[in-house]
């Protein structure tokens, strides 16, 4: 496959102008990051500013955040650890979006789950699809575990449970926020995250529906 190369701050690959709305709603596409032999996966639930600018998901000081406070004390450095979001758009003053636009822009990004990004900036075989989860942790959303105290704590734990499965052979995918889970596990709807903040399942992840 040639490696798709985008430019520019709001460029987007064809396929999403193409397929989605959101496309032209949404800033910028931000690809996942997949290294080498990932141990675990993150999966959020939309890319922020400073992944749009820099197209590079938990980039600038958040990122450097979340390295330090949820992943260092197990080990993990960003070459241990494949991060995703649900929408690779970011959505900025409309936040998430909700009704046919939600369920068009999560179904198009399924698009891009069997793709990454390389460090030139290109669009390359192998994702979240790739990895293949086979066991996933409900969480709370990243931006209020780094917010909130509370939601901290429980947080790490569900990260030092993935850690957990993965020393076990698992490949576990954690996912964080309430529309990250609800593309694995739509129970999520009955009860919402307080009710399933921890919970974990074995699983697999949905079949992207065509390719590039």
């Amino acid at each position: 496959m040639k490696a798709l190369t985008l430019l520019g701050a709001q460029a987007k690959p064809d396929y999403c102008r193409n397929n989605c709305r959101y496309a032209y709603v949404g800033s910028s596409f931000v690809p996942d990051h997949y290294p080498e032999s990932p141990r675990l996966a993150l999966f959020l639930e939309a890319a922020g500013p400073t992944e749009a600018l820099a197209r590079r998901p938990l980039a600038g000081r958040s990122g450097s955040a979340v390295f330090i406070t949820l992943l260092a004390p197990f080990g993990l450095t960003r070459s241990d650890v494949f991060i995703g979001n649900s929408i690779r758009c970011y959505p900025g003053v409309a936040k998430y979006p909700t009704g046919s636009l939600r369920h068009q822009a999560e179904g198009a990004c399924r698009h891009w789950d069997n793709f990454h990004g390389d460090d030139q900036g290109h669009i390359v075989s192998r994702g979240i699809a790739h990895y293949a989860p086979n066991l996933f942790v409900i969480t709370y959303h990243l931006a209020a575990a780094l917010r909130v105290p509370a939601i901290l704590d429980p947080v790490k734990r569900s990260i030092e449970k993935a850690v957990f499965f993965a020393d076990r052979q698992y490949r576990p995918c954690v996912l964080m926020g309430e529309k990250a889970a609800h593309l694995v596990f739509p129970q999520i709807t009955k009860g919402g995250l307080n009710k399933w903040q921890g919970h974990w399942f074995e699983g697999a992840w949905p079949t992207p529906q065509d390719n590039i």
